[in-house]
């Protein structure tokens, strides 16, 4: 997902394609983000999408090249950690972005942001640069054993190209 022009459309059409697919209107749908245990080379090695990944379930979209910055991911437990001072962002395992149907009202927006945050969860933003500011992507929520507000002080996020430190709009 890192090296896409506009990451964003890619989870809009993962939106589109399966509600359409399904027969959902768009405005009962949300996107949630799981990280798997794997890595982008195990999943090659798998030789398979989604469905392998996930226990045959093949109601998503695999994506890789997200790099946690400010904390890091545990994948033995699946929930974000404190990291020490001067590490560098950590890559992310591969994630599931799954295109859900929502009953009544929406718990999230389309892009799997809580309209509501649960305790154990940090709406982490997901920036293009490390240079953040005007290149926001959207926001995923992941699992933490601390409070949200801890890490929103930590000013933890994700990017996608974390060495380039040059905005895609120059």
């Amino acid at each position: 997902i890192g090296g896409l022009f506009q990451p964003q459309g890619l989870v809009g059409a993962a939106i589109v394609h399966h509600s359409t697919h399904m027969n959902w209107p768009l405005n009962e749908v949300e996107v949630h983000m799981e990280v798997t245990r794997k890595t982008a080379d195990e999943v090659a090695l798998l030789g398979a999408g989604a469905a392998t990944v996930t226990g045959g379930r093949g109601d998503g979209v695999l994506v890789h090249g997200l790099w946690l910055e400010g904390a890091k991911w545990d994948v033995r437990l699946g929930t974000m950690e404190e990291l020490k001072p001067a590490h560098s962002p950590g890559e992310m395992p591969v994630v599931l972005l799954r295109v859900t149907r929502v009953e009544g009202q929406a718990t999230e927006n389309p892009f799997g942001v809580p309209l509501k945050e649960a305790p154990n969860s940090y709406n982490c933003p997901v920036y293009y640069t490390q240079q953040r500011g005007d290149t926001l992507q959207f926001s995923a929520v992941l699992r933490t054993r601390h409070g949200g507000q801890a890490w929103v002080r930590a000013g933890v996020a994700m990017v996608l190209d974390p060495y380039n430190s040059m905005c895609k709009d120059q």
